[in-house]
């Protein structure tokens, strides 16, 4: 319920911030909304399941997903002398890189730097069960996200004669919906 909790506060109020900041700083609302998932969810699958649905260029998506490895790459050095300086548990410690550290296999390196045990409890399983629940609202925050840009398109000649929801029809990425499905029916005990 915590993860829940925390995760979900960390993504909601991540979006609305790099959301708001991207529009008091002037940036083109395609590359907002690529920069909004990609710093809210986990980087470079969220900005590339993001693109199409906001119409983002490839330089778009390469200057998101450079921002987030960068910025991991960064962390993933930092983070352990970090943990071990504070003292915190595995717990604590996976809580903590799986929630702030946005690209999976950098979580990963990441959580094994600071113990590289491999087992039930350690910094490495919580830090992969933290990060793979903020991977899975990769759906949601790019349905969110789109609303927001296409809304945001109300003014212009395609979104006039089109309505919001047929838009949202042709511009969302359907792998989302595969991707929901697989998840379903991994919980379910298919595979």
């Amino acid at each position: 319920a915590m993860a829940i909790f925390l995760i979900g506060g960390f993504v909601i109020l991540s979006l609305v911030m790099v959301l708001w900041l991207g529009q008091w700083f002037g940036l083109d609302r395609s590359m907002i909304g690529v920069m909004a998932n990609a710093l809210s969810i986990c980087g470079v699958s969220a900005a590339v399941a993001t693109a199409p649905a906001v119409e983002a260029k490839g330089s778009q998506v390469a200057y998101a997903i450079a921002t987030i490895l960068g910025f991991g790459i960064l962390t993933m050095f930092i983070s352990p002398f970090i943990g071990h300086a504070l003292g915190l548990t595995d717990l604590q410690y996976g809580a903590w890189v799986g929630t702030g550290i946005l690209n999976s296999g950098q979580v990963l390196a990441t959580a094994l730097a600071f113990n590289p045990k491999v087992e039930p409890g350690s910094a490495v399983s919580v830090a992969e069960i933290w990060n793979i629940m903020r991977v899975i609202s990769i759906p949601f925050a790019v349905f969110v996200v789109t609303v927001w840009y296409w809304s945001g398109k109300v003014g212009e000649e395609e979104a006039e004669k089109k309505g919001l929801a047929t838009l949202l029809w042709e511009k969302f990425p359907l792998f989302v919906l595969g991707f929901l499905t697989m998840v379903l029916l991994t919980s379910l005990g298919a595979f």
